[in-house]
């Protein structure tokens, strides 16, 4: 947020320079000191007491179009003084108002077509735009609405309908670029094939440099990615990419299932969204569940109602649905169904 008011003063600046603006600013503080002098000198024989400040007082109020009567000329010249005194302030405010509205267009502007340098925190990237990029922005809109989204792309401006949505204008693999979408301070980074590449090679290696340079950047955050090629994933392993997922590998097992078994497909999609209905969550278990077994966890989170475990993970790995004997240990994650999360 300061980097933005940093920016709107530096913008307001040039605006006003460009339009000659303080130039005007200090011909209508001389022409206002000189209406100051002129009522004074004029006006000082027709009311009692009257002060050189209360002349510029009445000087002020004057040129800013205010008029609040406490004051007012009798004589000729501070009359035609007075005159002066207004048509010069209605020019010169008129002509400062353009000039700050000018500022906030162009900062709208530049806002718009992603050439602001943002100041934000634990907040999500997601280097490139496509579809995917859209549903991705709707879901995680839905899901943490409090959260900011910054998508980093080449094309011209970016369009939503979502306010927590910011755009920087660029390419993934460049530092400055980054620097601008406050990647330093993100909490997740999300890495897309570029669909506009010639083929899945040459997208799947923008996406490894994206990510070693996401990685240099802000090495703590974590990193997802899309692959168009189960091939390359040790290059994505090597990059330091926490979760990779190859989406023709996942869309077309997805389809097998639903053909064999026509009502997974129903259930996979209500679980994968959070548009309906319940969905996949994961919490981090409290060290008191250290030494229960899966069936009594089951059991106890199902009798609270908040869900049906499904599996467990920790540094070792992740099992799925694992025997009702198994027996937790501290630091693992609950893997669940359920309406809400509850970490």
């Amino acid at each position: 947020m300061f980097s933005v008011v940093v920016v709107f003063f530096k913008t307001l600046h040039v605006s006003l320079a460009k339009n000659n603006v303080y130039k005007v600013l200090i011909g209508m503080v001389f022409i206002m000191l000189t209406g100051t002098v002129c009522f004074y000198y004029f006006e000082r024989p027709n009311i009692e007491e009257l002060s050189f400040w209360d002349s510029l007082w009445w000087s002020f109020v004057t040129v800013t179009t205010v008029g609040y009567g406490d004051y007012f000329p009798v004589s000729f010249p501070a009359r035609i003084m007075a005159v002066i005194l207004m048509i010069t302030g209605i020019g010169a405010f008129g002509f400062v108002t353009a000039a700050v509205a000018s500022a906030f267009v162009e900062l709208n502007i530049k806002r718009r077509m992603g050439l602001l340098k943002l100041d934000l925190c634990n907040h999500v990237v997601i280097v490139g735009w496509n579809k995917k990029a859209l549903n991705i922005v709707e879901e995680l809109a839905r899901e943490t609405p409090e959260r900011k989204i910054v998508v980093i792309d080449e094309i011209e401006q970016l369009e939503t309908e979502y306010k927590q949505v910011y755009f920087v204008k660029g390419k993934g693999t460049e530092d400055c670029v980054l620097e601008k979408a406050s990647v330093k301070d993100a909490s997740l980074a999300i890495v897309l094939a570029d669909d506009k590449a010639a083929d899945e090679e040459g997208a799947d290696a923008k996406a490894v440099m994206v990510c070693l340079a996401v990685n240099h950047i802000n090495p703590k955050l974590r990193l997802v990615a899309e692959v168009g090629n189960e091939e390359h994933l040790p290059h994505f392993k090597r990059a330091n990419v926490d979760e990779v997922f190859v989406s023709s590998v996942l869309s077309s097992k997805l389809l097998v299932r639903g053909a064999i078994y026509p009502s997974v497909s129903h259930v996979v999609n209500e679980l994968i969204t959070n548009s309906r209905g319940s969905e996949f969550y994961e919490m981090d278990l409290s060290d008191e569940c250290a030494g229960m077994t899966f069936k009594q966890l089951v059991d106890d989170f199902m009798q609270k109602n908040k869900g049906i475990p499904i599996g467990v993970a920790n540094e070792k790995g992740t099992k799925v649905n694992p025997d009702g004997s198994h027996i937790l240990v501290k630091g693992d994650t609950l893997i669940y169904i359920g309406r809400n999360s509850y970490n």
